[in-house]
């Protein structure tokens, strides 16, 4: 029953029987690589999946060995980390063949958009069921940024019936978008946005702001846009949250259900429409074959985008500012990214597994992990202490995360994305189909193929 729920779930639209062949080859080789290690003598070890870059990997293994000190001096005895870096392109593939041979590392960093997935085909441990887990699920989430710690903790639908709520694991790492807003173009245009009343020194503060300050920010003849987008499902979300939209919610009957037809998702989606159709302030960099936001922005073409602290290093040629997201009827809010840290069922210490992952989400550990990256720590106890003197826009975006949405908890959330979403959104902004249209379909179709697999 378990590979049958695992395999439909990472199977949705996907010839099975097509990827027969890569992968025997992949179990095959995982399960050697299993064999080997289960014939290399360890008194007491972990196994983990990593897939940091290499400045992120070099932090991780010092934290790793302090650690392994630290156990031995509370435990008395040795346990050993096993750290094996691997490529994030492939994860999940390598990730499903692995459990379909029993093959799994004990701990892996995924994408916080996969718990749930692996959740439902029974392939993580729930760390609440743990005996060193000594507090509720309610409580140790207190010490998180929420919307991080939001996509560990899923309900499961037990064989009478009945939904349990469960934690599947820690958030390792979490980002959001806020706005970018480039300061030259907003001085250039400084004596006509002060005209209408608009102060050329900050950015909009809402969605009603932000169609002026956008309006003057294009100059066609320039081939400048107030503003430039990407549409997917992901970059969308600042709209849908700052318009109040929910995407799933349990109905009447206890059974989950996409809300994405409903009034707060369409007038989200038609407000975006319309900042390209309607207002003509956004550039179409969504379309393919377009420049794209961050090239845009780089290039001094797009005077505001929507982008994340990955990009700050990135931009540091040009004299920009970040700034909240500006706010909607629910104020404001952004999406969430970044990564968890899971136990596998195959986990023979999941114990001290545990004990890892508290540790390194902790908020010591945390702060170190924040000043040595330049990253937002997912401890939100340590947002007080990490400095951000010398990191001023560091400082929004921790600000910003505190109003961040969780992510939908959709299964195969990535497919979603690419086969539903994408392309509603892309038929909703060229005008080939009504918001209203693109999303009730949405909605229908993501209710059959996607939910059903947890209402069952």
């Amino acid at each position: 029953m378990k590979f049958n729920i695992l395999t439909k779930l990472f199977s949705i639209n996907t010839k099975l029987l097509c990827l027969f062949f890569i992968a025997l080859l992949l179990v095959i080789s995982i399960s050697n690589i299993a064999c080997q290690s289960a014939l290399t003598p360890t008194a007491n070890s972990l196994t983990l999946w990593v897939t940091y870059n290499p400045q992120e990997y070099e932090v991780f293994k010092e934290i790793a060995e302090d650690f392994q000190k630290d156990y031995l001096k509370k435990n008395g005895k040795a346990l050993h980390l096993n750290l094996q870096r691997i490529p994030y392109d492939g994860l999940m593939p390598r990730l499903k063949y692995a459990c379909l041979a029993g093959a799994t590392p004990d701990i892996c960093r995924v994408d916080n958009a996969w718990p749930l997935t692996l959740a439902y085909g029974k392939s993580l441990i729930a760390l609440d069921s743990l005996p060193n887990f000594k507090s509720t699920i309610d409580e140790l989430a207190q010490e998180y940024v929420p919307a991080a710690i939001d996509s560990n903790i899923i309900d499961i639908k037990t064989d009478s019936g009945t939904w349990e709520k469960h934690l599947y694991g820690i958030p390792d790492q979490t980002n959001c978008v806020a706005l970018f807003w480039n300061k030259e173009l907003f001085r250039q245009s400084a004596t006509e946005l002060r005209k209408v009343g608009l102060d050329p020194e900050r950015a909009p503060r809402d969605w009603d702001e932000f169609v002026k300050y956008a309006q003057i920010l294009t100059i066609k003849e320039n081939k400048q846009y107030g503003f430039g987008m990407f549409n997917s499902l992901w970059w969308s979300m600042p709209f849908f949250n700052t318009f109040g939209a929910q995407f799933v919610r349990k109905d009447s009957n206890g059974k989950y259900i996409c809300t994405l037809d409903e009034p707060a998702a369409q007038q989200a989606l038609q407000f975006m429409t319309d900042l390209y159709k309607k207002y003509g302030v956004e550039a179409g960099a969504w379309r393919t074959g377009s420049i794209n936001p961050e090239q845009g922005f780089l290039n001094g073409k797009y005077a505001m985008i929507l982008s994340g602290p990955w990009n700050l290093k990135r931009f540091s040629n040009i004299d920009f500012g970040v700034s909240l997201v500006p706010a909607g009827p629910a104020g404001t809010s952004s999406n969430v990214g970044g990564q968890n840290l899971v136990i596998f069922r195959t986990c023979k210490n999941p114990e001290a597994a545990l004990d890892f992952l508290r540790y390194f989400s902790s908020e010591e550990i945390q702060v170190r992990w924040s000043e040595l990256l330049g990253q937002i720590p997912v401890n939100i106890r340590a947002f007080d202490k990490v400095d951000t003197s010398q990191r001023p826009q560091l400082a929004v975006f921790m600000q910003q995360l505190k109003t961040a949405r969780p992510s939908p908890k959709i299964p195969r959330m990535d497919v979603v994305e690419e086969k539903i979403m994408g392309p509603a959104l892309q038929l909703a902004m060229q005008g080939d189909k009504s918001v209203e249209q693109a999303l009730k379909d949405s909605a229908k179709e993501i209710n059959k193929d996607f939910l059903s697999l947890i209402n069952k």
